[in-house]
């Protein structure tokens, strides 16, 4: 197949994969004879054409940094049906996720960008679910900007829908519930939500993968896999999003965004949730905090209002402090009671 051309445009220089659907070929250019490579996906079958053009109409219609661009696509009747994108040097966010592990701040980074990819898809003129959102279909560049690829099992939502309604589509250990089991009219922003709550955990964890809504379980639970008070940030996002029903899932892609953004702010300033008597003390590193008790009758002077006293109680301060060296922390009670039960 090496030095096939298409349309006196495209020549094959090596093929790089083969799915169920189409053809991956490493190109190059004879238009503008340039030293950059390209990908080319060619379509296996024809009567798959349809969601072909589909994905060609959802990529092209996103206007995301973080999802790849269509180069050139030909859907003429009697031809090859193909499109190509820039060539991403061969690596995938399956191929780094050895690499990420335990990488907090850097997890973070990178899933933020995912997520901006997959806002663009959601608030598009168009709405646009992916549903097929896994590692292997993010490309990673060299300085770590994910672009999404392979539209080819989404749903436009103005559009009917091609799947039929008891087919499964998308990648088994990625998939939401209601695309396992062909319930379509269920898909919406949550379905991609929950692929990547999964995405999440398969980064931080170095790759490691769950079934279902098992991640709390003690085989899957990142708290026995990474013994690190900072796992919480992960592990209740990933719960927030890895839920059985749809409705009761981060529900749009903005409110994940939200949640990303201010995990990332709170990691870099070192604050850790304390979980009521089970963290261990990060100063001395061998006594746990115990609740104290509450604050009453104690005033301050806030540094911004000089000359006036507060009640301390109005805040409700609460006093932790280390069973080993005894120091001290104060934090507002209504803050944690998410995290008590």
């Amino acid at each position: 197949m090496a030095g096939k051309t298409f349309r006196e445009r495209w020549e094959i220089i090596r093929p790089i994969a083969e799915g169920g659907q189409a053809y991956i070929y490493q190109v190059k250019d004879l238009k503008t004879q340039d030293d950059r490579t390209y990908v080319l996906k060619r379509l296996k079958k024809e009567k798959r054409k349809e969601r072909f053009e589909r994905e060609i109409e959802a990529i092209k219609s996103i206007d995301s940094p973080y999802v790849e661009k269509i180069i050139d696509f030909n859907t003429i009747e009697g031809d090859d049906f193909y499109y190509v994108m820039p060539y991403c040097a061969d690596k995938t966010l399956e191929n780094i996720l050895k690499d990420l592990q335990g990488d907090f701040i850097r997890n973070f980074r990178i899933f933020e960008k995912i997520c901006e990819g997959i806002k663009s898809a959601h608030t598009n003129k168009i709405p646009i679910i992916h549903r097929d959102l896994k590692p292997s279909n993010i490309l990673i560049s060299e300085n770590e900007v994910p672009k999404i690829i392979d539209f080819g099992l989404c749903f436009l939502e103005d559009k009917e829908r091609i799947t039929f309604s008891q087919e499964q589509v998308g990648s088994r250990f990625y998939i939401a519930p209601e695309c396992e089991e062909g319930r379509s009219d269920e898909v919406g922003p949550p379905t991609d939500i929950y692929s990547l709550g999964k995405i999440l955990y398969a980064m931080i964890s170095g790759g490691k993968i769950f079934p279902r809504e098992r991640q709390n379980e003690d085989e899957y639970n990142l708290k026995n896999i990474m013994p690190d008070i900072r796992i919480k940030y992960f592990t209740q996002l990933i719960n927030e999003c890895v839920k059985e029903k749809p409705k009761e899932r981060v529900q749009a892609i903005d409110s994940l965004l939200s949640i990303i953004k201010e995990n990332i702010r709170l990691l870099q300033t070192n604050f850790f949730l304390p979980d009521y008597g089970n963290e261990f003390c990060r100063f001395c590193g061998k006594g746990k905090l115990i609740k104290f008790g509450t604050l009453k009758g104690s005033i301050f002077e806030p540094a911004s209002r000089p000359g006036l006293t507060e009640d301390i109680v109005g805040y409700q301060m609460i006093l932790w402090g280390c069973s080993e060296c005894g120091v001290a922390f104060l934090f507002k009670d209504n803050i944690y009671k998410k995290f008590k039960d």
